[in-house]
């Protein structure tokens, strides 16, 4: 079942379940789902709206602002800028 918020189910895990490497494989894993979505269209991808959507609330679980977040803080901007650009261009 898919929430109309991503953040939701997503935060809860990310704070109370995941480690620093469970979140940064997390973005990865709806970068990946995102990417395969729009490049081969699949019409019924809502999810690709909420991560587009909620991508700076999943980028602050992801990097938390410790001195610990600075560990996925490069990778978090490669997928977040990746994000940004394929939006510009694909979605416009």
């Amino acid at each position: 079942m898919l929430s109309n918020s991503l953040t939701e189910p997503l935060s809860c895990f990310l704070l109370h379940q995941g480690t620093l490497n469970v979140r940064i494989n997390v973005l990865f894993l709806l970068d990946s789902l995102c990417e395969t979505s729009l490049y081969v269209g699949l019409p019924d991808a809502p999810y690709v709206d909420y991560v587009t959507r909620d991508l700076a609330k999943i980028v602050e679980l992801v990097v938390p602002e410790s001195r610990e977040g600075v560990l996925n803080l490069l990778s978090a901007k490669q997928v977040s800028l990746k994000r940004e650009s394929e939006e510009g261009g694909e979605r416009s």
